[in-house]
């Protein structure tokens, strides 16, 4: 286990296999353990003998005489570092969608409670986008499923450039996608304005060819967004809202993006009206 011969080891501190410096924290909480219970269970990172470093589960157990007193220490050690990657792996799989690397359907749940949490506490804006690929399928059926996934990897990859770092981008499988975008303005005609250029900058980005297997493939998507009530919508139900939205986004034609509250929608397309004819306005000296 440790590469060193037995007549090296006898007689030696056992920190002699500790790698790198001491965490007195957590000795200090081991030996605390120790002495309230008598046992201790966890695992040590140590060194073998020729430098290199293993993940040990260990068992140290107190050891009285007949007077009640601790005389020595009795220890087990096994060497459980495949066993750790590999629970570290099934962890990671459990709550990542395993093509795209992005989290799937459980972990964007976590995600969306945080975000509600976070609006109830700042008072500031979370939205939820729900994306759906157009005409991917033809892409699958002509060119196989093995270009699709690229084009997918590809697509989240563009998806996460376009948002913030503390936004959300997670994939429920298919060609289907979701984005939260936290910390919106307080404003609620001013969030919908930042989630209506972030969704256009996504509809951009994701409307670019794709240059996959050798051949040019272009996609488009539909955007669904609705905004987080803090006090009143569960993960569920954003979910939905946010997918109806999409739909509603696919009978506008595709490759556009609106919203779950058609008051909102109307707020959003009176500002970016409003916006075109300051832009015009100036351009036609029509300010005075």
């Amino acid at each position: 286990l440790t590469g060193y011969p037995r007549e090296e080891l006898i007689n030696r501190n056992p920190r002699i296999l500790q790698a790198g410096p001491p965490d007195d924290a957590f000795y200090a909480e081991m030996w605390g353990h120790l002495g309230r219970r008598g046992f201790w269970r966890g695992d040590l990172h140590n060194r073998r003998k020729d430098g290199s470093y293993y993940l040990q589960e260990t068992g140290i157990t107190a050891v009285t005489n007949a007077l009640g007193l601790r005389t020595h220490y009795i220890g087990f050690a096994e060497d459980v570092t495949l066993l750790r990657q590999s629970q570290q792996r099934l962890e990671y799989l459990a709550y990542h969608d395993a093509l795209t690397q992005l989290p799937n359907r459980l972990l964007l749940a976590d995600h969306i409670r945080l975000a509600l949490a976070a609006a109830r506490r700042e008072g500031r804006h979370v939205a939820v986008c729900y994306l759906d690929l157009d005409e991917f399928k033809p892409v699958n059926d002509l060119w196989g499923h093995a270009v699709g996934d690229q084009l997918l990897v590809e697509v989240a990859g563009r998806l996460k450039a376009c948002v913030r770092a503390e936004d959300t981008v997670a994939r429920l499988g298919g060609d289907e996608f979701v984005v939260v975008l936290h910390n919106l303005s307080a404003d609620t005609v001013e969030a919908a304005a930042q989630v209506r250029a972030l969704g256009d900058k996504m509809l951009c980005q994701l409307r670019q060819p794709y240059l996959v297997g050798g051949q040019e493939h272009h996609v488009t998507a539909s955007v669904g967004a609705t905004m987080l009530d803090p006090d009143q919508a569960s993960v569920e139900d954003l979910l939905k809202q946010a997918d109806l939205a999409m739909y509603r986004a696919k009978d506008a034609g595709r490759n556009t993006l609106r919203f779950f509250d058609p008051d909102m929608q109307e707020a959003v397309n009176q500002r970016a009206l409003l916006e075109t004819e300051l832009h015009d306005g100036l351009r036609n000296g029509q300010f005075l």
